[in-house]
């Protein structure tokens, strides 16, 4: 392979590819960029490709080279109509362009990477002695799609989740739920999702209201998220609260639930605020007493692990949610109240005796922590 880029990690270098929008458009770009972290603390140099919703025009990958966080990066330009999915989920020439261009190249990493790709990317790692790893946050459904696409979502999740991931070199998974399905493979590790506290984001040294109970949700509530449950259990609250709302529109929430506008336009404790900036968003969800999701539990929460969770803890804020994924493992006894089921009379309740202030372990989602996990899954790889 061609060496022109300096290798500056002792260890060698890891490249992280995937569908993350750096530096933190989505969820899955600030979980790569965590994990980088982590690798760059165990002496590795790290290279990310993510995608580009921006860009319009096309250029070589080797031409979009940035630094972010620190990190070398390249993008792809996001597909945008059907003969460019085809080839994001089929192609792998642009990734094969950077492994070639970078000098000590040790291990790929593929974030939640679609089948057929993923199983070329396994090849190509086989036939030149690189390891092959799959950091494995979700277990995609079909459902709200339409037909053609449930089909081929569904055939792609098939062969990527129960065929490619079992003959890859190691997996890293988000929950426990996870871990469990692919405990008889030969090397996993359980990472939820990360933060760095040294990061001035992070840092809350607000006061929590004393008087009005302050909850907010933030989110992309999609299929999983039950703002729903939320707001018709405030119905029957007793005590004085406000209810801010991130990511959506008071319209869109309408139509997602299709539910009756008027009971909205007369509630003024529930603000929506629409889409806001990562930094933004937080700064709401510092100053709330506690943060608040609902999700029906089924394959695909129970699979994944909400980054709004592990954010608001955190940041020092308190979680209200019911049983999800695996974060009971946080919440016996600290970190905010577990409901017991998703009625209206369980939210409304817990909701009702929550005091106004609530002690979280902050540090429990840093990165630093997992230094030793993950040291030895490369160590067994």
């Amino acid at each position: 392979m061609k060496k022109t880029i300096k290798d500056t990690g002792d260890k060698g270098t890891i490249l992280y590819i995937g569908g993350f929008e750096l530096p933190d458009k989505n969820a899955a770009a600030h979980r790569v960029l965590s994990n980088a972290k982590l690798f760059r603390l165990l002496e590795y140099n790290t290279v990310l490709i993510g995608v580009d919703k921006s860009r319009t025009e096309n250029i070589g990958v080797l031409n979009t080279k940035k630094v972010i966080a620190g990190f070398v990066t390249y993008s792809i330009k996001y597909p945008t109509n059907m003969k460019q999915w085809i080839e994001y989920i089929s192609k792998i020439d642009d990734y094969i362009e950077i492994m070639q261009s970078l000098s000590n190249l040790k291990i790929i990493v593929c974030y939640n990477f679609p089948a057929i790709a993923l199983e070329r990317i396994r090849k190509y790692c086989r036939k030149n002695g690189l390891k092959c790893i799959a950091d494995v946050t979700e277990w995609y459904t079909g459902l709200g799609r339409s037909i053609p696409v449930k089909i081929v979502k569904g055939i792609d999740t098939f062969l990527r989740m129960r065929i490619i991931h079992k003959k890859i070199d190691g997996l890293i998974v988000i929950s426990r739920y996870l871990e469990n399905y692919y405990n008889k493979c030969k090397d996993v590790v359980y990472i939820p999702p990360l933060v760095d506290l040294n990061e001035k984001k992070w840092e809350n040294k607000q006061e929590k209201s004393s008087d009005i109970l302050y909850l907010v949700y933030a989110g992309n509530p999609g299929k999983k998220d039950r703002i729903d449950f939320l707001i018709e259990a405030l119905s029957q609250v007793q005590r004085k609260y406000q209810l801010d709302i991130i990511g959506i529109e008071k319209n869109e929430y309408v139509s997602l639930y299709n539910c009756e506008m008027p009971h909205l336009d007369q509630n003024h404790i529930i603000n929506f605020h629409g889409r806001l900036s990562h930094l933004e968003a937080l700064k709401i969800v510092k100053h709330a007493n506690y943060s608040c999701f609902f999700r029906i539990s089924d394959r695909v929460t129970m699979a994944g692990f909400p980054t709004k969770f592990s954010e608001a803890i955190s940041c020092g804020t308190p979680v209200i949610t019911n049983r999800s994924s695996n974060i009971e493992d946080y919440l016996i006894n600290q970190n905010g109240y577990l409901v017991d089921n998703l009625s209206c009379k369980a939210i409304s309740h817990i909701i009702n005796i929550a005091s106004f202030t609530f002690e979280t372990n902050s540090n429990l989602f840093d990165y630093r922590r997992y230094r030793s996990k993950m040291k030895l899954f490369f160590e067994k790889l």
